[in-house]
């Protein structure tokens, strides 16, 4: 059994300029661990970058559109060459649809499929051929409660299903890679105070709430927190699990 120290790894984190995904990285880099910010937007990834450097952490930019293979493939190539490869990847890059099923339209279904299902199968594939060589990975996805309540309740239907995909995804990956020493498990957030759920009306916020056991949204750093166990070198016997992080809204 392979071991690995926090700051012997780098982590790749997706979606890290803002809300779950940059408090993550910052609780790895307090934690010793060199982290790889990815973002589509340069500025949020750097302004996530900055605030590590300046706490004393270590930090790289991996910007690149996760949905894109090539941005992927160029990413973890960098990472390879000039850092050794990926130890720990938290699959947390995410885009959300409001609107009823029947107002969807196959260019949205393509994209939110695209960046919440592939991106995650893409960054997995990759990472784990240098996680398989040196016989130890951590792998964490950022799913949703959404998967379960196919959509209606942060998000629309193609948001919970493109979630659903990945809790999927990484009960196969979890079967997969385990005789590589790799683990795979998600987390499956509920009501929490970021940027995309900011913009919900007061009515959608109170319906939420009151389905809730917690009667409030979780913060970033709380789901983080879950994170971050399945990131310990100590978690390597848990895989294939999804775990509901959500106030008491799913008792299942």
């Amino acid at each position: 059994m392979v071991l690995k120290h926090w700051e012997q790894q780098t982590a790749l984190v997706t979606g890290a300029g803002r809300g779950i995904g940059r408090a993550t990285a910052l609780m790895l880099a307090a934690k010793g661990v060199q982290v790889a910010v990815n973002d589509i937007n340069p500025d949020t990834a750097h302004e996530t970058i900055e605030t590590i450097l300046a706490q004393g952490g270590r930090a790289i930019p991996a910007i690149g559109d996760v949905s894109n293979e090539h941005d992927v493939i160029h990413i973890h190539e960098e990472l390879l060459a000039q850092h050794g490869g990926v130890d720990i990847l938290v699959n947390n890059a995410g885009v959300i649809l409001k609107q009823p099923l029947q107002e969807v339209t196959e260019h949205e279904w393509d994209h939110i499929l695209a960046v919440n299902l592939k991106g995650v199968f893409l960054n997995i594939t990759h990472a784990a051929r240098h996680m398989a060589e040196q016989g130890y990975g951590r792998i964490v996805n950022v799913s949703s409660i959404a998967a379960k309540h196919g959509g209606g309740y942060l998000g629309n239907v193609a948001y919970g299903a493109s979630k659903a995909g990945v809790a999927s995804l990484t009960r196969g990956a979890a079967r997969e890679y385990a005789p590589a020493g790799i683990t795979v498990n998600a987390v499956m957030p509920g009501f929490t105070h970021t940027p995309m759920t900011d913009a919900m009306s007061d009515e959608t916020r109170t319906r939420i709430l009151a389905g809730m056991l917690v009667k409030r949204p979780a913060e970033p750093e709380e789901i983080a927190r879950v994170i971050a166990f399945l990131a310990a070198p100590e978690s390597g016997f848990i895989t294939g699990e999804t775990i509901d992080v959500d106030g008491g809204a799913t008792l299942d």
